[in-house]
């Protein structure tokens, strides 16, 4: 199987994510879910969310750790689709939310061991997910790619971010949009 990798340079490594983020979000409609909220992707994707009101787009955000809900509650209370949750345990968190069906799906929790899991069992209820630290060296990226038909990784620097689906075909959709990528 041949990877088709996008090169950029001098990226943050808080944001290699970003740009994926950015694509999936214009690629996909529905709601969506992150896994392990942020600094930078949440306030983006919930606001991000909110421009897409018309088509009834949700966000829900789910965090282990407390102090992550408290920094961005008042922000995410400013909204009404947005819904943020404290998960004490992963593989039920994750359980639930595979019942859904997400437009997007964005993971990016701790433990990383768990992400594993989580591509697992949301695999089949998105229409992409993004992956941030794959970790290529790892079984992650492995894992990944055995649950999708469609991939792109963004390797600007370390940590490496996959974006995945079975139903948009990334590369092609990457190639008429932008042109940018390059296989390696």
């Amino acid at each position: 199987m041949k990877l088709t990798k996008i090169r950029e340079g001098g990226m943050n490594r808080w944001a290699t994510h970003m740009p994926f983020l950015s694509l999936a979000l214009s690629w996909t409609r529905g709601s969506v879910l992150e896994l392990g909220i942020g600094a930078l992707s949440t306030p983006f994707l919930i606001r991000a969310t909110k421009l897409c009101e018309e088509e009834d787009r949700k966000f829900v955000g789910l965090e282990s750790r407390k102090e992550w809900i408290q920094r961005l509650f008042p922000l995410a209370n400013l909204y009404k689709h947005v819904t943020l949750a404290l998960v004490n345990n992963w593989d039920d968190g994750v359980e639930k939310m595979a019942k859904e069906k997400w437009g997007l799906i964005f993971v990016d929790h701790e433990p990383l061991e768990h992400r594993e899991r989580a591509v697992e069992v949301l695999a089949k209820s998105t229409d992409i997910m993004v992956v941030h630290d794959i970790g290529m060296e790892k079984g992650l990226f492995k894992k990944a790619l055995s649950f999708f038909k469609y991939h792109l990784i963004l390797a600007a620097e370390h940590p490496y971010t996959g974006m995945f689906s079975n139903k948009i075909d990334l590369r092609k959709k990457m190639a008429t949009d932008f042109c940018v990528w390059k296989d390696s």
